[in-house]
């Protein structure tokens, strides 16, 4: 009977800490919201930090920091998330400055060049009105005479 007894008091002592373990709250969790207030903690300053760079005219570093801030939340919330709105703006602002910037390095190379078009093409619009330089005095004056009739 002893055997017994401590038999059913090793299982309940197994009971009782299998109790205490699912009680136990998870510690990933506290871990998961550290983490998530550390993404959005970096987030909110590449933000602060790109808005400086584009104010400040460095454009190239701008877009990184975007780039970098849309990454974190759109891992984070996913990319079409409402969160991410603020970094994708900035992200795609930075982005035209950017393009701005590289194709006034390049706007104007054409600038100058004379572009010369060939007397022999003549679109549609030119060959249905009349050359007034082949048109002598008379017929000038004929035609003056009915426009003024008409």
């Amino acid at each position: 009977m002893a055997t017994e007894s401590t038999a059913a008091a090793a299982i309940a002592a197994e009971l009782v800490s299998a109790d205490k373990i699912e009680d136990a709250p998870a510690p990933s969790t506290s871990a998961d919201k550290m983490e998530s207030l550390d993404v959005d903690s970096e987030a909110k300053k590449l933000l602060g930090l790109g808005q400086k760079h584009l104010v400040m005219g460095d454009i190239p570093a701008a877009v990184n920091a975007f780039q970098e801030a849309a990454s974190l939340l759109g891992k984070k919330y996913g990319e079409t998330a409402n969160e991410c709105g603020e970094a994708f703006f900035f992200y795609g602002k930075s982005l035209l400055e950017l393009a701005r910037m590289e194709n006034g390095v390049l706007g104007n190379a054409l600038e100058g060049v004379h572009v010369e078009e060939e007397e022999g093409e003549k679109t549609e619009d030119e060959s249905l009105v009349e050359n007034n330089d082949n048109v002598d005095e008379e017929a000038r004056e004929e035609l003056r005479e009915q426009v003024y009739d008409a």
